[in-house]
C-alpha cells in the first residue's frame, strides 16, 4: 500500500510540474573525458547499497529495459564500461549488476555523471537542490532536447497491478529545462515571431505531437536550430 501512494504522489509530481527548472551550473552530459577504470575489489563502482526493492505480484517490471543490459556509466568521476545495468524508472535508481556474487548494486545518484544503456544515453541533472534525475538525450545542438522516463505501478480492486510506462519531454538551453507539454508550448518557446514558420513546418512534415511528443519535439529543434531560431 505505502509503494503505491508513493508512486501515486510520483505520477503526480512528474506530470504537474510544468514550470522551467533553473540550471544551477553545467549539466554533464556523460562524455568521454572521464579515465577508464578496470574493475577490481577496491572499485569505486562497488560504492552504494544493495538493490534490495520488494515487488508486489504485478504484470511487468520497474526497469527501462526487461534485463541488465551492456553498458557504461561516469561515476565518481570514472568511467566504467562494457558492464550489465538496470535502471529502475520507477525510483530513478541505477543499478550495477555484479556478475560473480550476482548482487545488484544501487549506484549513488549523484555521483552518476551520465551512462548508456541499449544505445540510449542519459545526463544526471542537477541543480541547487541537488539531485533532479535521469534524462534522455535525444537532440544535442546548442539546446538539449530531454526525456524524463518512468513508470507507475497501477492497481484496480484486487486485479493484479500492472507497471505503465510515461515519459515528459523538456527542452534544455544554458540555463533553464523547459518542459514541453502540447505542441503551443513547443511554438511559444521559440517566440511570437517564429511561431508561423515553425507551425508550417509541422504541418509540411505532417507532424503528430499527440503521438510522437518526442521525435516532433527534437524535429522542430533541430530544424529551428538550422534556421538561426
Amino acid at each position: 500500500m505505502r509503494l503505491t501512494s508513493f508512486c501515486i504522489l510520483v505520477f503526480f509530481g512528474l506530470f504537474l510540474d510544468s514550470d522551467a527548472m533553473t540550471v544551477d551550473g553545467q549539466l554533464l552530459t556523460g562524455d568521454t573525458s572521464a579515465p577508464v577504470k578496470q574493475i577490481n575489489n577496491n572499485s569505486l563502482i562497488y560504492t552504494g547499497p544493495e538493490y534490495s526493492k520488494v515487488y508486489t505480484s504485478a504484470s511487468g517490471n520497474p526497469f527501462f529495459r526487461d534485463q541488465a543490459i551492456r553498458g557504461w556509466v561516469n561515476y565518481f568521476d570514472n568511467r566504467y564500461e562494457d558492464i550489465s545495468l538496470y535502471y529502475d524508472i520507477e525510483t530513478d535508481w541505477l543499478i550495477y549488476y555484479e556478475p560473480v556474487n550476482q548482487i545488484r548494486i544501487s549506484l549513488v545518484n549523484e555521483k552518476v555523471d551520465g551512462f548508456m544503456i541499449d544505445g540510449h544515453r542519459f545526463i544526471t541533472l542537477k541543480d541547487a537542490t541537488g539531485f533532479r534525475g535521469f534524462y534522455e538525450i535525444l537532440y544535442q545542438g546548442r539546446r538539449l532536447v530531454l526525456v524524463k522516463w518512468f513508470k507507475i505501478l497501477t492497481r484496480t480492486g484486487a486485479e493484479e497491478g500492472k507497471y505503465i510506462t510515461y515519459s515528459n519531454v523538456y527542452i534544455q538551453d544554458s540555463t533553464t529545462v523547459q518542459q514541453v507539454s502540447n505542441r503551443k508550448g513547443l511554438f511559444n518557446y521559440f517566440g511570437s515571431s517564429n511561431k508561423k514558420k515553425l507551425q508550417q513546418y509541422y504541418q509540411d512534415q505532417h507532424m503528430n505531437y499527440k503521438k510522437e511528443p518526442a521525435h516532433t519535439v527534437s524535429a522542430i529543434v533541430s530544424w529551428a536550430e538550422k534556421n538561426g531560431f
